[in-house]
């Protein structure tokens, strides 16, 4: 007789199946087709900024850490990037290839680098 609010070895068992039934049925396919991109649907990774050379990133700035929030201005603002990582927040200009403006094509830092 078991114990009232102790669990047995089969309720343990039972549980532990149902999760990997539950895991399996979410997973994908494991037959390598990839659902195709809707047309026009497509993006480049730029690492801009990283903490080490590693990731090529035009900038390195070892004290980043722990990036979490992006402010963007609006449009016609300057196209200020301020990016919050540890309790500092960095500040980035640019980085608009079709803006306008030729400073802004080029991701850049003014004097205002770090708050």
């Amino acid at each position: 007789m078991a114990m009232r609010g102790k669990q047995t070895g089969s309720t343990w068992v039972v549980a532990l199946g149902t999760v990997l039934a539950v895991t399996s049925a979410c997973s994908s396919p494991t037959t390598g087709d990839s659902p195709e991109a809707l047309p026009g649907n497509r993006y480049a990774q730029s690492n801009l900024a990283a903490t080490g050379d590693l990731y090529a990133a035009p900038f390195t700035i070892s004290s980043m850490v722990n990036a979490w929030g992006v402010a963007i201005r609006p449009k016609g603002a300057g196209g200020h990037f301020w990016v919050g990582a540890g309790g500092t927040s960095y500040e980035f200009v640019g980085d608009v290839t079709a803006s306008p403006d030729p400073a802004l094509r080029q991701l850049h830092q003014d004097g205002l680098k770090e708050v």
